[in-house]
């Protein structure tokens, strides 16, 4: 913060530090604060295997398939926050599109399972 603005004249990018909150830089929309918010993730991979019939017979199950599958793996971004497509207000609204406030970060998951009948 040692390059902020202090006196009339200072020409720089950093705003005018505030006790007690009168620089008026609480609550205005800036494009001081913009990222770019593109990204690319990985949303839901699920790999699988059926098992031989043989390996099915010994676990006495018919049609057995073993799989991981995995959800929100990885997001590829730039952006500094938790996820480039939050939206604060809801997701009816508009309004606050890309507006990153308190916003949770997508839960990542992963699961292990077999399925088949016995």
């Amino acid at each position: 913060m040692l390059r902020r603005w202090q006196q009339p004249g200072d020409v720089t990018d950093q705003p005018r530090a505030s006790y007690d909150g009168t620089s008026n830089a609480v609550g205005l929309i800036s494009s001081r604060y913009f990222e770019d918010g593109s990204y690319v993730r990985l949303q839901e991979v699920t790999v699988g295997y059926q098992l031989p019939g043989k390996i099915a017979r010994m676990l006495r199950m018919a049609d057995s398939r073993v799989y991981i599958s995995g959800r929100n793996l990885h997001t590829w971004t730039k952006y500094s926050g938790y996820s480039p497509d939050v939206n604060s207000n809801g997701s009816s609204s508009n309004t606050g599109l890309a507006t990153e406030f308190y916003a949770y970060p997508l839960a990542r998951a992963v699961m292990i399972g077999i399925s088949g009948a016995f």
